[in-house]
């Protein structure tokens, strides 16, 4: 099944909540830590699951298959970065396939929890009262708007005074400098 927006969910196979559920309980556990402490022990508990393997034709590895809850820096779908949730696919998934009552109901927990932890809920609820009028959603990639909040986690962030004081070749002499720390630390 192709969520439309990057996003897979595998076919023909009722969806294991093994990874998302387990994410949700370290966040949990974590919530009150540091942030890089969050973080980091959060990525511990996906990214085994989410990694997947070198497929046929494929000219470098790492390819991520994201769960429905987990952590991103990048936004791959609707609302799907930073911490995320998504809501709209579980729930589909809860009433289309049978899953037990308990199993049912942890999942069904797991989404009301995200409902108000996840970034872009955490974003939405600090908007003020006129951006929030003007900015309703932020399903960007499968509604029409005139206006939707995009968020950047990641990409590339030129430093333009550094750029512009030490110029090309300073840059190459300043990573020069770092990889030959680096080396010296590795021996």
């Amino acid at each position: 099944m192709n969520n439309n927006d990057g996003g897979q969910v595998q076919e023909a196979v009722k969806k294991s909540f093994f990874t998302e559920l387990k994410f949700t309980e370290v966040y949990k556990q974590y919530i009150n830590a540091h942030p890089a402490i969050r973080e980091a022990m959060c990525l511990k508990a996906e990214y085994p699951d989410y990694f997947t393997g070198i497929r046929e034709n494929d000219l470098i590895a790492g390819r991520i298959e994201h769960g429905l809850v987990g952590f991103s820096p990048d936004e791959w779908g609707p609302t799907a970065f930073g911490y995320y949730c998504r809501a709209e696919v579980i729930t589909e998934l809860l009433e289309k396939e049978d899953y037990p009552g308990e199993e049912r109901e942890k999942i069904s927990d797991m989404v009301e929890f995200w409902r108000t932890e996840s970034t872009s809920a955490k974003l939405r609820a600090a908007y003020p009262e006129i951006m929030a009028k003007y900015l309703p959603d932020d399903d960007w990639m499968n509604k029409s708007g005139i206006s939707f909040p995009l968020y950047r986690l990641t990409g590339g962030n030129v430093d333009n005074g550094k750029l512009l004081a030490l110029g090309i070749p300073g840059l190459r002499k300043l990573l020069e400098d770092y990889i030959s720390n680096a080396t010296q630390w590795q021996r």
